[in-house]
């Protein structure tokens, strides 16, 4: 991959398209606290849509950060009730992980990578972010081999960055933030269409 981040121009969401994940957001249900040593005070936690294991709360991936599940990757319950297929179909790669990722107002994500994850390290899975409940003070900042960027991800709009590379999360804002995270395996589409 020829670039540390870019921004998806072609793949975007309309606030109705995202609608139902909003809706579904406001009914408050229990999140799972993401398992890191950068997780304290749980405010950064997540709800599995497509993982191993059918259950919304079984959020990890079987040899990462110790978690441990021969369940085969499956989509769960909520994968159909919030029509993933409609929105992920602007995708043109096989999903693996889809998940809702929140993070609670006021917060940090401290700098960290997501090398954990092997996939992610060689380049077989890669990382997509769209924000489904954002604000303007909710800022990303990542450690590129040119340099620190510091930058806001609008609504609807699709982000990849190399999240191999250190990278932190900062929410300013007094709402929760909600990113919808995809994890796709690479292909030739995805190389020649975003990284040629």
């Amino acid at each position: 991959l020829n670039s540390l981040m870019k921004l998806f121009e072609d793949i975007t969401y309309t606030g109705e398209e995202l609608q139902p994940i909003v809706d579904w957001c406001k009914m408050g249900e229990e999140f799972s606290p993401v398992v890191t040593k950068f997780n304290k005070d749980n405010q950064w936690t997540a709800i599995s849509l497509r993982g191993y294991g059918k259950s919304i709360t079984q959020i990890g991936k079987g040899g990462v950060l110790g978690t441990n599940t021969d369940d085969s990757l499956q989509d769960t319950p909520l994968y159909d009730e919030l029509e993933m297929n409609k929105i992920l179909e602007k995708i043109p790669a096989e999903k693996e992980r889809v998940r809702l990722m929140k993070l609670r107002a006021g917060t940090t994500i401290a700098k960290h990578t997501d090398k954990v994850d092997k996939d992610i390290r060689t380049g077989k899975i890669i990382r997509l972010h769209i924000p489904v409940i954002t604000h303007e003070k909710i800022l990303t900042t990542s450690w590129l081999q040119s340099g620190i960027a510091e930058f806001h991800m609008n609504k609807g709009s699709c982000w990849w960055l190399d999240v191999s590379l250190p990278h932190k999360v900062v929410n300013k804002s007094d709402i929760d933030r909600v990113h919808l995270v995809v994890d796709i395996y690479n292909n030739d589409v995805i190389k020649e269409r975003y990284f040629s």
